[in-house]
């Protein structure tokens, strides 16, 4: 497999589907530096279960009967699921909860960290699989990970959090 360099990370963050799920669009995108300056969490990770708004952590996958063939949560069949006391508890999950793999910003190596999230399609909610990787970077940038993070890429994210916060309200004047 490719690794994937720092030029095509960048251009996968500055496109992220969270611009396209701004009601109001803003006057620019904002670049890299913008979405990471300040941010005190960014880390690669695994998917390792689930959060609920009460806190009870699910991990691992669903049970056998919520989820489709391909080990994904059928949040489709809202209705069917309700009716199944070991599925409806996965309804309203409030966050996923990964395991940090690599160490940016924040949680080190080894720890827990939750990603906000709701089942659904399109470009506003991200559906976070079982066993999935992704780079999480504050609350606008996550990229499911097609190659490992490279540790010219984890030093290049530091120096991009190190910078100053971006007031986002800006983009909206």
């Amino acid at each position: 497999m490719q690794s994937q360099s720092i030029a095509s990370l960048v251009l996968a963050l500055v496109c992220s589907p969270t611009i396209a799920c701004d009601l109001i669009p803003p006057s620019r995108p904002p670049t890299l530096a913008e979405k990471l300056g300040g941010v005190k969490e960014i880390f690669g990770g695994t998917v390792i279960g689930y959060v609920t708004p009460d806190g009870t952590q699910f991990i691992g996958l669903p049970p056998a009967s919520c989820v489709d063939d391909d080990g994904d949560f059928r949040w489709w069949e809202w209705e069917e699921l309700r009716q199944q006391p070991e599925c409806s508890a996965y309804m309203d999950i409030e966050a996923a909860l990964f395991r940090v793999d690599v160490h940016i910003v924040g949680p080190a190596v080894g720890e827990t960290a939750t990603y906000e999230m709701t089942w659904g399609d399109g470009d506003c909610n991200t559906d976070f699989g079982i066993g999935d990787k992704w780079l999480i970077a504050g609350p606008h940038v996550i990229e499911e990970l097609q190659a490992p993070i490279r540790d010219d890429e984890v030093v290049t994210l530091q120096r991009l959090a190190a910078r100053p916060a971006f007031d986002m309200s800006q983009l909206y004047r």
